[in-house]
């Protein structure tokens, strides 16, 4: 099992034929003022892909959004079962696979800094997509 690819963005989903739709993709900085921040909606999307002969086969997902002192976000994910699937008709190099879409909506971060989504595939960590929280840069002090 591996990461195709991971990101952050304003909203997404995959269609039941696998296609993906996203909104405002590929999020790694929140600028913000001020912390606490709640950020009224973020989804992470990623795609995962295995060999051809894992088609088929259950396996558990669950993604963890951690501070930088390891703090979780989300304590209360469950693990999530998922089914890689390969069409029937895929040439031989095309590999099974499956989409992951997890909408986040309401997160609260508490304090500036690099956050983290974790992503775990039948308890073991395949990959990591990091965020940051930052303030706006200091004005360059030109007036006019």
């Amino acid at each position: 099992m591996e990461l195709a690819y991971a990101f952050f963005a304003k909203a997404g989903e995959f269609g039941q034929d696998g296609s993906l739709t996203v909104m405002g993709a590929d999020i790694d900085c929140i600028i913000t003022p001020a912390v606490p921040v709640t950020v009224p909606s973020l989804t992470f999307i990623a795609r995962l892909r295995a060999e051809r002969e894992e088609a088929g086969e259950e396996h558990r997902f669950q993604g963890r959004l951690l501070d930088a002192e390891g703090k979780d976000l989300l304590p209360s994910q469950p693990e999530v079962p998922l089914t890689l699937k390969q069409h029937p008709s895929a040439p031989a190099n095309v590999k099974a696979g499956v989409g992951i879409a997890v909408q986040m909506m309401g997160l609260v971060f508490q304090k500036f800094g690099e956050y983290r989504f974790e992503i775990y595939v039948d308890g073991k960590k395949i990959g990591e997509v990091c965020l940051s929280i930052a303030p706006p840069p200091p004005a360059s002090g030109v007036t006019q």
